[in-house]
């Protein structure tokens, strides 16, 4: 199986931090994966950068990247993928919008494929004006870009050396599309699989 390097941007997050961390650690492990974990503080004000340290301290594949600045979401993917030396690289959000418990599994793809976009199913329990914020999104990104993906915003799992080398741009969320796109221009083959949504 690929070895993986999983990066998670961290903004005040202190409350949810140590569950967050402990599960992390145990599903990975679980899985019998070769992985590091990139901790990314986005210049937290709270005890967040702290609970990361003390925990990275107990672990030597666990890592904390301390951005000068907030550079919010996307922009604060980059220096973690430019350090990742895993097969591969996908990232996870401290308020789990996805089990990482799924990541084992989903490492299996990469005997056939190149890349793994793990879309979310069932978002009924999205707020009103959340899903058509989502359906705007893929209409106009459908509607600008000759791509057709079941979803954009999704887990990806990239080969790091695609992500190293793929000069990515984006520094919004938008670098979730650019990431496949570029993907798809470059050849690669994508695996799109239905992985179960988890309210927020």
């Amino acid at each position: 199986m690929v070895s993986l390097t999983l990066i998670v941007p961290v903004l005040n997050e202190e409350i949810l931090l140590p569950e967050f961390l402990a599960k992390t650690v145990q599903d990975l492990d679980a899985g019998g994966l070769d992985w590091e974990l990139f901790l990314v503080d986005d210049g937290s004000t709270d005890s967040s950068y702290r609970i990361m340290a003390d925990f990275a301290a107990s672990d030597e594949r666990v890592q904390v990247i301390k951005l000068a600045q907030n550079c919010g979401p996307g922009a604060n993917l980059h220096e973690a993928y430019s350090l990742a030396t895993k097969d591969v690289a996908a990232y996870a959000t401290v308020d789990r919008f996805y089990d990482t418990a799924l990541l084992p599994s989903l490492l299996h793809y990469f005997k056939d494929n190149d890349v793994v976009s793990a879309y979310r199913t069932d978002l009924k329990s999205h707020p009103g004006f959340r899903k058509l914020q989502t359906m705007i999104n893929v209409y106009l990104q459908r509607l600008l870009f000759p791509y057709e993906f079941k979803a954009v915003h999704t887990l990806q799992i990239h080969r790091t050396d695609f992500l190293q080398g793929a000069d990515l741009r984006a520094q919004t969320p938008f670098l979730c599309s650019e990431m496949l796109y570029k993907a798809t221009e470059a050849g690669l083959k994508i695996a799109e699989v239905p992985i179960e949504y988890l309210p927020r």
